[in-house]
């Protein structure tokens, strides 16, 4: 499959962060991306790739695909003393057949919070992203059975957190 020129750059930036693309999902037909714009030093990219890695696994396992290629979830944890805090709300790129979600997670209680409760908090934006973008993008029953993938990968962590 040939990338856009975004997506490659996209790709050639996560790798230089030290990190291997998952080759295999590159090429899936649907993709769920969670990607949250943080402050430095914030832990949030833990929980992220985690729930970016069993959703990936799910979608995979269930065959699942909807009427977009990539959703791409983008919760943002920025301390307000230190910049601006981008826009929120959905977006859908007709190029790459893409919606781009953005939340905001209070910076203050982020830092607060318990690895459970991040999780759980983490959890939560994703669902509400979820439910967020329109009908036309997402029907009911894809975004039912997204959904269903969602908190079932919520229980796997769980239990990967406790243990």
């Amino acid at each position: 499959m040939a990338l856009s020129k975004r997506e490659q750059a996209l790709i050639d930036r996560y790798k230089e962060s030290g990190r291997v693309p998952n080759e295999k999902a590159l090429d899936a037909p649907f993709l769920v991306l969670v990607r949250p714009l943080a402050s430095a030093g914030l832990d949030s990219g833990r929980f992220a790739l985690w729930f970016e890695e069993e959703i990936s696994a799910q979608i995979e396992e269930t065959g699942l695909t909807l009427a977009v290629r990539r959703i791409m979830i983008s919760p943002h944890i920025i301390n307000p003393e230190h910049g601006v805090i981008p826009s929120r709300g959905v977006s859908f790129s007709r190029r790459e057949n893409a919606i781009h979600t953005m939340t905001d997670i209070d910076f203050l209680q982020w830092i607060q919070l318990s690895d459970d409760r991040k999780l759980a908090t983490m959890h939560e934006h994703i669902r509400r992203s979820i439910l967020n973008i329109p009908g036309r993008y997402v029907d009911g029953d894809g975004r039912e059975r997204l959904l269903q993938i969602v908190d079932s990968a919520y229980g796997k962590l769980q239990h990967k957190l406790a243990h």
